[in-house]
């Protein structure tokens, strides 16, 4: 898969809310997206859903590379539950965008207590 060219995941108000807060966290120094790179992104993952809403979000390869980094920066800052949340998305996105190396392990998709049957 190219580095420009684009496709779409489809994410829960959860997932974005857990995107959008790693994105505001990421150091843009310590990357290789600059400032507005990142606030375009945060636009992209700023989203008001309800509960069982999701939510299509197209990205380029580069726009999920930047997204695995800020979600591997939170990482050490979760525990829990919340980790294996966390590990699960980072998977979805890894294997979406063809970056078989960054799948964490021990990352299963979660079924979400809320809505049985759904992750």
């Amino acid at each position: 898969m190219e580095e420009s060219s684009s496709r779409e995941i489809a994410l829960t108000a959860s997932e974005t809310g857990t995107v959008l807060e790693a994105l505001e966290q990421h150091e843009s120094d310590a990357t290789d997206a600059t400032e507005t790179e990142l606030d375009d992104l945060e636009s992209r993952f700023d989203r008001d859903l309800g509960d069982g809403e999701a939510a299509e979000v197209e990205l380029t390869r580069a726009d999920a590379h930047v997204v695995l980094s800020a979600l591997e920066e939170r990482e050490p800052l979760t525990s829990g539950r919340d980790r294996e949340k966390l590990l699960a998305l980072r998977g979805r996105f890894a294997e979406a965008f063809e970056f078989d190396d960054r799948v964490p392990e021990g990352a299963e998709p979660m079924e979400d207590e809320r809505y049985p049957g759904g992750t």
